[in-house]
């Protein structure tokens, strides 16, 4: 395969939404229920191995397309080889190409900008899955084009965090390896709505701050499209208590 076929271009959609800036706070916008419902109905080849699932994903494309979040991104998952029992052929860069090229025309149908990253391997090796490896490549998504080009030039963690919409104090924290985890947070927020919307790790002095982003996250889903607020909230509530 060559990866510079897939190297993809800015895509000229108009503008939906306004540059994020630090510090800003944002009002979601209430999209068009065929908008909503094409991203309830979105469907892609998923991994072969344990990978962000893609109620996730559907989250995070109806946050950055509903303008809360500046950016996100999609992972595309193409052949797989396992040892000793299939192996990549011919075809399997063209799977690739497939998945890509229906994604693209999903983004576009839905008024994102987007932009093609490079094909890697995933490997995955374990005593349950076997040694496997998966072809894949990350799509980066955003409603404008200065966010999409802060998230595909971001070097390192603190431009990432940025160009994601984390809090300035939740990267420095984790960057400094002083953060902490979800499950220090008092039991009364671990029960509120927004908990499973906290993406990122979060700081031990200004966590009370940090969580109103994922609070306004939450009610951006939960106001566009219920139905996608519940199956995700039932998702992870369940990945929770398999995990005890």
């Amino acid at each position: 395969m060559n990866p510079e076929s897939f190297q993809g271009e800015k895509i000229n959609n108009p503008d939906t939404g306004v540059d994020h800036k630090e510090g800003e706070s944002f009002d979601s916008e209430i999209l068009p229920k065929e908008v909503v419902s094409k991203i309830e109905s979105f469907k892609k080849r998923e991994s072969v191995t344990p990978m962000p699932d893609i109620l996730g994903e559907k989250v995070e494309i109806l946050l950055v397309r509903s303008g809360v979040k500046p950016s996100g991104e999609i992972a595309v998952y193409g052949d797989f080889e396992e040892e000793g029992v299939k192996k990549f052929n011919d075809k399997s860069a063209e799977l690739l190409q497939e998945e890509v090229g229906k994604i693209e025309r999903f983004l576009k149908d839905i008024g994102l900008r987007y932009k093609i990253g490079k094909p890697e391997i995933h490997e995955m090796r374990g005593e349950k899955v076997g040694n496997i490896r998966q072809e894949f490549l990350f799509i980066n998504i955003a409603r404008n084009q200065d966010s999409l080009d802060a998230l595909y030039s971001a070097k390192g963690d603190e431009e990432a965090g940025l160009a994601y919409g984390y809090p300035t104090t939740a990267i420095e924290s984790f960057l400094s390896k002083k953060a902490m985890s979800r499950s220090e947070l008092p039991e009364e927020v671990k029960e509120k709505e927004f908990y499973p919307f906290i993406f990122f790790k979060l700081s031990k002095d200004n966590w009370q701050k940090e969580i109103k982003v994922a609070e306004q996250w939450a009610n951006a889903v939960k106001k566009n499209s219920p139905r996608l607020f519940k199956e995700f909230m039932e998702d992870v509530r369940k990945h929770e208590l398999n995990n005890k």
